[in-house]
């Protein structure tokens, strides 16, 4: 998704952002905070990195997870 691309600017550069926390990942694709905090529990959901009490998700990470939980319907298959 073209919007988890978000951008930081660090000095004169201006840096890609690679990493969103929890409430950004609710934002941009519309999964729970408290969901994200239950596969954590659980072991299930997208890969996320954690240092300390501090969570953070690759977003590379989220579009495999999303793209690898695609259901594809018969009308989705091209003839």
């Amino acid at each position: 998704m073209d919007t988890a691309r978000q951008r930081h600017s660090v000095g004169t550069v201006n840096i890609p952002k690679r990493y969103l926390t929890s409430h950004e990942v609710a934002a941009v694709y519309g999964v729970n905070e408290k969901t994200l905090a239950d596969w954590r529990l659980k072991g299930s959901g997208p890969a996320y990195s954690k240092l300390n009490r501090l969570v953070r998700y690759n977003v590379d990470d989220l579009e495999s997870f999303f793209l690898k939980a695609r259901v594809s319907t018969r009308d989705s298959y091209q003839h």
